[in-house]
């Protein structure tokens, strides 16, 4: 199986949405995928990112997007502009989010191959959305 190796980051993901008393969504796509909603300062809980396993024929492997029009619509600029730069220190993401911003963060998710990761790479993410989150979304049990 070609995602074997990134088994890891997926289950990093999904302890990180229960740590956060989130939920995942299941796709229902070709290619298996998951996103990762959280509470944020208020109303529903909200996609943060969606990872996938991009198995199907012509695809590059397991990756993982964000949604950056969605968050800015529900946090602080402060909040939403550390969340912003935080992704922009990782080398694959960088590109990605100057397209995303030159849109107005409209129609542009900003996507990393999970295989480009770099070791620290995903809990320097993890690290980040949990800027977005209030303090009290910690699980006691996690």
């Amino acid at each position: 199986i070609r995602c074997k190796p990134q088994v890891p980051a997926f289950e990093q993901l999904f302890t990180h949405v229960d740590k956060h008393r989130g939920h995942l969504v299941w796709g229902k796509g070709a290619s298996p995928g998951v996103s990762g909603l959280y509470r944020l300062v208020s109303g529903p809980q909200q996609k943060i990112w969606n990872a996938s396993t991009n198995t199907g024929a012509g695809n590059d492997g397991p990756s993982m997007y964000f949604y950056p029009g969605e968050i800015k619509a529900r946090v602080s600029d402060d909040q939403f502009n550390k969340f912003v730069s935080s992704l922009e220190a990782i080398g694959p993401l960088k590109s990605k989010i100057d397209e995303a911003r030159k849109a107005g963060w409209t129609g542009k998710y900003p996507t990393v191959q999970l295989t480009k990761l770099k070791d620290g790479d995903l809990k320097y993410i993890l690290a980040a959305i949990e800027g977005l989150l209030p303090a009290s979304s910690v699980s006691s049990t996690g």
